[in-house]
């Protein structure tokens, strides 16, 4: 998508950079319901709209950082979308230019998000001390400004990342402790919009897959069952009613259960995590 030429030199105001966020926040939420495959084009096009009008438009400085924020968090989620359809060097490339637009925009928060992804990329692909170290300069840059849930969804993944090391338990767990710490302290105002998915179910589930990495089944089934508990706690009927019994909140969190947890060895009993 080029913007016509009419267009080069439009003064692109504030509102119009807000309304690119809202839509990257629509693009995120998309992915949960329709999947990679589907979403790659438009979000290439919405990386490509943001890319010509900083290179065509004019703005002011506030709104030429928003904009660069904007670039960084759309080709992150393009990154996001090659990795999770396959294609790892376009993957890596996307990410690369994510961190570069971010400290155009000297938004160190975006920069981390998107190293926080590609270290996802590099414990998927038999790199976890690499990924390792990308969370490390994540938590670097942005221990003084990131939020409590920010902060925790970076512990988890470091967690992740110690898990596929092939040891680093004792820092795995610490890790772990460190996400739940941080979630602990609660939401904030100032909460950055990509954490709406951070809650306490997925840290639960991301420190189950971890366990199971590690080969610790036991603590691994440990913490799908409270991620199944934390899950159907927050389900609600279409009344707003919560569910009222175990059977009844396990039957609103299978399809949950299923789509979340990995596949434990075929010697671990699974009726002892959904019994």
């Amino acid at each position: 998508m080029r913007l016509p030429d009419a267009a080069a030199g439009r003064r692109i105001t504030a509102p119009v950079a807000g309304a690119l966020h809202t839509r990257l926040d629509a693009l995120r939420r998309l992915d949960d319901q329709l999947g990679s495959g589907q979403l790659r084009p438009l979000a290439e096009a919405e990386l490509q709209l943001i890319t010509d009008l900083l290179t065509a438009g004019s703005y002011s400085q506030a709104t030429m950082n928003s904009l660069f924020s904007a670039a960084s968090e759309a080709s992150r989620i393009c990154g996001w979308l090659a990795y999770d359809t396959g294609h790892h060097t376009t993957a890596r490339r996307h990410y690369l230019t994510a961190l570069r637009t971010a400290a155009g925009a000297g938004d160190d928060i975006a920069g981390a998000h998107a190293l926080s992804y590609a270290a996802i990329q590099a414990y998927s692909t038999d790199r976890p001390r690499d990924a390792v170290k990308m969370l490390d300069a994540a938590h670097s840059r942005t221990r003084a400004v990131a939020t409590p849930r920010m902060q925790a969804m970076l512990h988890a993944r470091q967690a992740r990342a110690f898990s596929k090391t092939g040891g680093d338990r004792a820092a795995c767990i610490r890790a772990i402790n460190a996400a739940f710490d941080a979630y602990a302290q609660g939401p904030h105002d100032d909460d950055p919009a990509f954490t709406y998915w951070v809650s306490e179910a997925e840290l639960l589930s991301i420190a189950g897959s971890s366990a199971l990495s590690q080969g610790d089944h036991r603590q691994a089934i440990s913490y799908f069952r409270r991620a199944t508990d934390a899950a159907a706690y927050d389900a609600t009927d279409t009344r707003g009613r919560r569910p009222s019994t175990t059977s009844e909140r396990r039957r609103r969190t299978w399809v949950w259960v299923r789509w979340r947890t990995p596949v434990l060895p075929r010697h671990v009993p699974c009726a002892a995590w959904v019994g």
